[in-house]
């Protein structure tokens, strides 16, 4: 697929790639998602400002609904007790999909789970509608595709 305002700023839109299961480094966390932001806000001179719509898209069998707990343990030593973040399930463009508060909003089709981040959950429903494939043909609106086996449940292990 193509992207970009016009004719003249289009570019070719490769297949994103990842790294794959690494250990990260003292002190630094393993990211493997992609980040969009879209909107623009206004500064303060003492403090940066964030977009006000966020779109991440990971890989099923890093982030899901499933890999949430209410009840975190810090330091890495205490029981491995399972209490799910409290979410909405909702169905959205015909896939699995969580509200999570009024700023979160998840979306799990295909391999992926895709996370928008903003405001309102208005804003987050007119986003979700608006979606459409980089690297597939997906138009918005679209039906979506539903999630891969046990991408509900964690039981997805990465390649």
């Amino acid at each position: 697929m193509w992207g970009g305002r016009d004719e003249s700023h289009r570019v070719h839109l490769r297949p994103f790639m990842r790294l794959g299961p690494i250990q990260p480094e003292a002190g630094r966390p393993l990211v493997d998602y992609v980040s969009l932001k879209y909107g623009t806000c206004a500064p303060r001179s003492d403090q940066g400002c964030g977009a006000p719509l966020e779109i991440q898209v990971w890989p099923v069998c890093v982030r899901g609904v499933w890999s949430y707990s209410a009840t975190p343990d810090p330091d890495g030593t205490g029981p491995k007790i399972a209490i799910p973040l409290a979410h909405e399930r909702i169905l959205l463009r015909g896939t699995a999909a969580a509200w999570f508060g009024d700023w979160r909003l998840e979306i799990y089709t295909g391999s992926v789970s895709t996370v928008l981040f903003g405001g309102s959950r208005t804003l987050l429903a007119e986003a979700a509608q608006a979606l459409k494939g980089l690297n597939v043909n997906r138009a918005p609106l679209a039906p979506l595709p539903p999630p891969i086996a046990n991408a509900l449940t964690g039981g997805v292990a990465c390649p």
